[in-house]
């Protein structure tokens, strides 16, 4: 088969040399574009021999194409890899060997690659590790959302993070994903390696409403795309959703000069960027409806998980609609406003509520650092790998 490769992003032969305990394989996987990684697994932790960014949406056997193709690249033998860990967005099936990724044309099996240890997670669940081992140091590219009020100090006020507490993760892309990181308190300390992350299903919670509009909305998308069934939170917070509330704006304006051209490959990034450049259009008001679900979302999944050690945000869409600076932080602070707005305006709980630091996750190769944390922390693997069923 043809390669895939889209770009090598890293590549370092003299870290072969330093595999004292092998190699392990990273990925973060989607129907559209893949990162795949091979470390050396030394006594300084995982050290990069290849990164690649494949083109997933011509990939017909993962194995070959993907993960034969990277080892290769690498100058790695499958018998030297002592583990791999791919966090695929798709539903993984109950015995975690295998995954049906959204829109692929492709599955993972973990059974058919020859290597002893191998996890698939959700990827949502590998943003949590990526969250747990990076976010929590500091050491994950992300912003801080200010709150819509003032601290004591007159100053902007971002919350306080409670140690020991219930972390939670979510965010819009092809779907809406979740996950959290809770504190066991079996043991009865306070040590990192016992926040453990699990997958939830918050996006498929019902859509937080207030207003006419937005109930005429759900109604719109219960008749029009969901066979009269009540719509779920990623019918309006994903790539799709947003495609589907500009649709329903635009049948109800009746502005039929305001569609998106046929070829136009992602409707969602078409949409999000005519809103900047038109903002007295359904284009700019599909965004904003978008952005107050979503504050309105995080907010209540917070209080329903009790998230006082914080919310993270992650997501292809914030990444790429939250314009800022690494240095100064965010430049264009409507998105920020509006979600914050949202978050902060529940009548119950308010008391430690309105204290939860919101973070919106920048760093792209977030789903990758949370892979190659479980393929290179024995305690995560054993937690996460796929154990084949005695015959």
């Amino acid at each position: 088969m043809s390669s895939v490769l889209i770009k090598e992003l890293e590549i370092n032969e003299d870290n072969l040399s330093r595999a004292n305990n092998g190699f392990c394989i990273a990925g973060d996987v989607s129907a559209t574009n893949t990162l795949i990684g091979v470390y050396a697994l030394s006594d300084r932790g995982p050290l990069p021999v290849f990164v690649g960014k494949y083109d997933a949406k011509n990939v017909r056997d993962f194995n070959d194409q993907v993960l034969l193709d990277s080892l290769k690249r690498a100058g790695v033998n499958i018998d030297d890899v002592e583990s791999a860990v791919f966090s695929p967005a798709g539903d993984i099936s109950t015995d975690r060997r295998t995954c049906d990724l959204t829109n692929a044309k492709f599955n993972i099996d973990a059974a058919t690659m020859n290597i002893p240890s191998v996890a698939i997670i959700n990827d949502y669940t590998a943003i949590a590790y990526a969250v747990l081992s990076f976010g929590l140091k500091g050491d994950l590219e992300h912003l801080v959302l200010p709150h819509s009020f003032k601290g004591s100090d007159g100053k902007e006020y971002f919350g306080e993070r409670v140690e020991n507490e219930t972390i939670a993760i979510h965010g819009a892309g092809t779907g809406f994903g979740t996950a959290r990181i809770f504190w066991d308190r079996e043991n009865g300390e306070y040590r990192v390696e016992n926040i453990r992350p699990r997958r939830s299903e918050g996006g498929h919670r019902m859509i937080p409403v207030t207003t006419h509009e937005e109930v005429d909305l759900v109604d719109w998308l219960k008749d029009y795309k969901y066979d009269g069934f009540n719509p779920p939170l990623e019918a309006i917070l994903s790539g799709q959703g947003i495609d589907d509330v500009f649709e329903y704006l635009i049948r109800r304006s009746g502005n039929n000069f305001m569609r998106i051209p046929k070829k136009v490959k992602d409707p969602a990034v078409y949409i999000a960027d005519q809103a900047r450049r038109n903002p007295n259009t359904e284009f700019a008001q599909t965004m904003d409806l978008f952005w107050t679900i979503y504050g309105r979302a995080l907010h209540d999944l917070a209080v329903h998980e009790v998230a006082k050690g914080g919310v993270w945000v992650s997501g292809g869409i914030i990444m790429g609609e939250i314009e800022y600076n690494p240095g100064t932080g965010v430049v264009d602070k409507r998105i920020a406003r509006r979600i914050m707005s949202e978050f902060d305006s529940g009548a119950t709980h308010r008391d430690w509520y309105l204290k939860i630091p919101v973070s919106a996750i920048m760093d792209r190769l977030v789903g990758l650092k949370g892979a190659l944390e479980v393929a290179s922390k024995p305690a995560y693997l054993e937690r996460e790998k796929y154990v084949p069923q005695a015959a």
